[in-house]
């Protein structure tokens, strides 16, 4: 259907950065670990004193249905959002709204390597910015990370936390392999 209207000016998400997504995949067939991710929108809508109004079994049905509807070959972009639609100021928790974005989107050549460095920018404390949700509104500090590094020739930027431990890629989860084992960051 493509892109499609979901926000008026006067919407409290639009200005105030009430909203929660996740963003999962489509490839080959199979939508990995797609209960988790809609597990944490609902979640993370929780996190923002959002009303979730679908279960992530909920959700989870509605992006198999979705992902039917497009050719099997074809990669895709999952994203479950909430929002809050009225508040000013203090949001409006039974104004919540819901949609899930179904974008065809090709895969990353997993042959294709890519640079990072050490932003100086770091991730806000979990006492300063909403980190427990997977929200919006810490989004603008991680694209100023990304730009920083790419005007000094990088393909993508290292966050630290505020106690100096690596927390992510500017826009991605972080992991590597060490004898064996796969290791990630603890979520803060």
């Amino acid at each position: 259907q493509g892109s499609v209207p979901l926000m008026q000016t006067t919407t409290n998400a639009a200005w105030l950065g009430n909203t929660v997504f996740d963003g999962a995949r489509y490839f080959e067939g199979v939508t990995p670990d797609i209960e988790h991710h809609c597990a944490r929108v609902v979640a993370s809508a929780h996190t923002l004193n959002m009303r979730p109004f679908f279960t992530a079994d909920e959700i989870v049905n509605l992006v198999k249905v979705g992902c039917r509807k497009f050719s099997p070959e074809k990669a895709l972009y999952i994203r479950p959002m909430y929002w809050i639609e009225d508040g000013l100021g203090a949001s409006v928790p039974d104004s919540t709204q819901f949609a899930l974005v179904l974008q065809a989107l090709p895969m990353p050549d997993p042959n294709q390597g890519f640079s990072a460095c050490l932003s100086e920018l770091q991730k806000p404390h979990p006492n300063t910015a909403p980190t427990r949700a997977k929200a919006t509104c810490l989004y603008p500090q991680l694209n100023l990370a990304l730009h920083q590094a790419k005007d000094q020739g990088f393909d993508n930027a290292v966050m630290l936390d505020t106690e100096g431990n690596v927390a992510e890629f500017a826009m991605q989860n972080l992991m590597y392999v060490k004898d064996g084992v796969v290791y990630t960051p603890t979520p803060n």
